[in-house]
């Protein structure tokens, strides 16, 4: 079931420290008729620290299809999903997109069932998503990223959208890359995914999942999208839901410094609290 054990930072390469132990983790988003205590759902995990990048990983990563084959859980289902921090991302693109917002292609990576898209009233949209639904009107890439000839979106003028996807990938610098490789300068980028940041500070344990294999900070996911010519413009912390964090991304040929200004995060301590706090669940 564990197809890779990760040892380094995705972002520099960087040996990881493991700083908190997951002694038989449940899996989660798996749906039986019955209560079972079947021991392929419990896997041994450890969560891995990059001091440098200020990035988590999960050591253990499970084979994908056992979570996203005939993928069950749907943005709709949740009334307080779609009304809130999908219509809170909703609001971050249309504040920062001013010019020709409805003649853009909207393309969204891990678009599930394309409740995100229902809201934009552009005519070209395009759900990329190996379990893809939605209206006729949307165009369905039901397949992974990585299966995905992104060279024929090219053309288009075009605003990439993905909400709560990246976490899941194994190496983001693969989607970013084909990303970079078609975007012109007048096109943009909005991500929005589970913040470090607001993990730390709120002990967020209900972000850690099996699913969950990459937990970046603003500082981490800069340095993989300045490597691809891509540069983060703007950025936003919703507390409101999970803890996430929004960017609105560009490309440019010239380097652009963003200025990254945070608290100082007590990363030891909270990750230690973070431990004990997990501890006593297992207990139970």
């Amino acid at each position: 079931m564990i197809i890779k054990t990760i040892k380094n930072c995705v972002v520099c390469q960087n040996k990881l420290k493991s700083v908190v132990n997951l002694p038989k983790y449940p899996i989660t988003e798996v749906f039986s008729q019955k209560k079972t205590t079947n021991k392929k759902f419990f896997i041994n995990q450890k969560i891995m620290f990059c001091n440098k990048c200020q990035h988590i990983s999960l050591k253990n990563i499970i084979q994908q299809d056992i979570f996203y084959k005939d993928y069950k859980m749907r943005s709709k289902i949740s009334s307080q999903h779609a009304g809130e921090y999908l219509t809170n991302f909703f609001r971050f693109i249309k504040k920062n997109v001013k010019k020709d917002f409805n003649k853009k292609a909207i393309i969204d990576i891990g678009g599930n069932d394309s409740t995100f898209l229902s809201l934009f009233k552009n005519k070209i949209k395009i759900n990329i998503d190996p379990n893809a639904s939605g209206d006729e009107e949307i165009i369905k890439e039901r397949k992974y990223f990585e299966n995905v000839n992104f060279s024929k979106f090219k053309k288009l003028e075009k605003i990439y959208v993905s909400s709560h996807t990246i976490e899941h990938l194994i190496d983001i610098n693969d989607l970013i890359k084909k990303i970079s490789s078609t975007i012109k300068i007048g096109d943009f980028i909005f991500l929005q995914f589970p913040s470090f940041e607001l993990f730390i500070k709120h002990s967020r344990f209900d972000q850690i999942t099996h699913q969950h294999l990459n937990l970046y900070s603003l500082n981490s996911i800069s340095k993989i999208l300045n490597k691809h010519s891509l540069f983060i413009r703007k950025f936003e912390f919703d507390e409101s839901v999970y803890g996430t964090l929004r960017l609105f991304v560009k490309k440019s040929k010239k380097k652009i410094t963003l200025c990254l200004i945070s608290k100082q995060l007590k990363l030891r301590k909270n990750l230690k609290n973070l431990q004990i706090f997990i501890n006593l669940l297992i207990s139970f």
